[in-house]
């Protein structure tokens, strides 16, 4: 059985996008999150990877975010798309 970076590996050579996105099954994205994501792969056309922050949604305990190693209080009160 060929594990996971060797299966997302033969895919990438096999098909050239201009772009992938790998996300767990069932993932949903917020329509800002997602058009924030696109945004920012326009504005760096020659980065090799990106990252995002992280909301999950609990039906008994509401929104938890995980935010990456480089949060920016600041940048998330400035930026209404990312609440």
């Amino acid at each position: 059985q060929e594990n996971r970076a060797t299966v997302i590996n033969g895919l990438m050579q096999a098909n050239s996008h201009d772009w992938w996105i790998l996300v767990d099954a069932g993932t949903t994205f917020t329509q800002s999150g997602l058009l924030c994501a696109v945004m920012k792969m326009i504005e760096a056309p020659h980065a090799c990877a990106v990252f995002g922050d992280e909301v999950t949604l609990h039906a008994q305990a509401g929104a938890n975010l995980a935010f990456r190693p480089d949060f920016s209080l600041d940048y998330l009160l400035a930026c209404p798309a990312a609440t």
